[in-house]
Parts: C-alpha cells; structure tokens; sequence
C-alpha cells in the first residue's frame, strides 16, 4: 500500500514545471525506467567490446 501511495506522489508531483496527471505521470516515469535500462545496457556492451 505504502509503495502505491509512494507511486502516486511520485507520479502527481510537478515535472519540469508542468504538473501532470496520474495517468501521464506514471506513463511518464515507466518511459524513463525504460530509457534508463535501454542506456544501462548499451553501456554495458560499449564495455565488453573492445575494438
């Protein structure tokens, strides 16, 4: 319950000046997790590769 509630602060809190609503909040954040894994991994194989 704590973490829903923690999920819904998140997502309703103001983002860049524009406050945003739950739906595009949240969105917005599970847009970002992505990104942030989709650059974690390319980092990762950037280090495996040595050229």
């Amino acid at each position: 319950m704590c973490l829903l509630m923690l999920c819904y602060l998140y997502c309703e809190l103001e983002v860049q000046g524009v406050s945003l609503g739950f739906s595009k909040g949240l969105n917005h954040a599970r847009n970002e997790v992505k990104r942030l894994e989709i650059t974690w991994i390319y980092e990762q194989a950037i280090k495996e590769i040595s050229i």
